[in-house]
Parts: structure tokens; C-alpha cells; sequence
């Protein structure tokens, strides 16, 4: 890989090289996610709840930074967020979108005392869990897009190195593109009002246009 730095590794052979690989670039965007709920004050069990609820993992992307190590998570994203010009394609892409906050950097653990006790209603729990999916969505496509693995590929990856019940592609046929396209969207937003880039791929956007699920098991890329 372009960088040598990794959170997991790579466990599929990548069409070619890209800084940040695909289930490091998919990994880190989803521990950022978790990271960004944190700073803004949400409760950690809920944090946790939504993470596992949207992808039937057993173990929360709180408690997998924790795993890591908050700085190491910190140190990973910087190195994604850094020393690239606007014509490198990760940062043409990506922009400011992995720049990391700094309780990464400040805190040896993001699961603090008291912060764990209550746990919010199903309609919060259901925006949270969106918000980690538009993230899954968004990041998942983009690396197809570019080329780095064949579409078919993302979902075996996701399944074998993050234990998810459903790959991203399969998962987004399941809910409907119309309804992906608005988790995406919500997402999206979200990011713009706080000034941090969210690129929709036009891959998704054609394929929502075209009202079609993605083709699982025709070959296709």
C-alpha cells in the first residue's frame, strides 16, 4: 500500500494502490464517525447501540477504538488528512473528511465514567444508526468507484474482516436505493453545516437514478 500505516489489514488484493487502502479507508471512517457522536456530548451506550444495530456486530466502534487506542485511531487519520496536495486523489475526493477531532489525540479511552447510564429512545438509537450507515454507504462506494475493489469484493471484505452481518452493497439493495439515497443525503448535510466534506459518489447517484439494485451476482464491477 501507498501508506504503511493500517488499522486492520487488507485482506483483499486491491485493483490498485490508494492511500488508506479499502477496509483501513472504511474502518477509519466508521471509528471517526463514532469519535465525531462522542464529541458532540451523545450518550456511549447509545453510541455503541446504533453502531452494532447497523451492521449486527457484537462489538461497538466506541469500544473498538478503545481496542486500538485513541491516539493510534488519531494518529491513522492524521495520516489521511495530511501532507497531500489537492491533486493527490484521496484528498480530491476526501477533502477535510478524515481530519481527526482532538479527544482522539487527548484521551487514552473515549469510554468515560457517567457517560453510559441512560439509553435514549428508539427514534435517536434510528438516526444514529443511519449516520453510521450513510458513512458505510458513502465510503464503500467511493472505493468502488475508484477502482481500488470490484463491487461484488466489498461485501465478502466487509463480512469477513468487520463481521458484518450483510456487505454495504447487499445491505443497501435490502433497504432500497431511494432510501439509501436519503440516509446518504441526511449525512451529507449534516457534515456541510459542520464544514466537513461528504462526497456522494455519482456511482450512487446514477444507480439511484436508474432505480436498480446493485449487481450483486452478475459480475459486473
Amino acid at each position: 500500500m501507498e501508506d504503511e500505516k493500517e488499522l486492520i489489514p487488507e485482506i483483499f488484493p486491491l485493483e490498485k494502490e490508494r492511500k488508506g487502502g479499502v477496509a483501513n479507508l472504511i474502518f477509519a471512517a466508521l471509528l471517526l464517525e463514532a469519535a465525531h457522536m462522542v464529541d458532540e456530548g451523545l450518550n456511549l451506550n447509545d453510541i455503541e447501540a446504533a453502531s452494532q444495530e447497523a451492521f449486527g456486530i457484537r462489538v461497538g466502534y466506541l469500544t473498538q477504538i478503545d481496542n486500538i487506542g485513541a491516539p493510534v485511531v488519531y494518529e491513522f487519520l492524521a495520516s489521511l488528512s495530511s501532507k497531500l496536495d489537492s491533486a493527490h486523489p484521496l484528498k480530491g475526493r476526501y477533502d477535510n473528511f478524515f481530519t481527526p477531532p482532538g479527544s482522539l489525540e487527548k484521551k487514552d479511552s473515549l469510554i468515560a465514567p457517567g457517560r453510559g447510564e441512560d439509553t435514549a429512545d428508539l427514534m435517536l438509537l434510528d438516526i444514529l444508526k443511519n449516520r453510521f450507515l450513510g458513512v458505510a454507504f458513502m465510503v464503500s462506494v467511493e472505493v468502488v468507484e475508484a477502482g481500488l475493489l470490484k463491487l461484488q469484493d466489498m461485501d465478502t471484505l466487509c463480512k469477513q474482516a468487520f463481521k458484518w452481518e450483510e456487505g454495504p452493497f447487499a445491505l443497501m439493495n435490502r433497504l432500497g436505493l431511494e432510501e439509501v439515497m436519503r440516509i446518504v443525503t441526511e449525512k451529507m448535510e449534516m457534515s456541510h453545516r459542520k464544514e466537513i466534506n461528504f462526497p456522494v459518489p455519482r456511482m450512487l447517484i446514477s444507480q439511484v437514478q436508474k432505480n436498480v439494485p446493485w449487481p450483486l451476482n452478475s459480475g459486473a464491477a
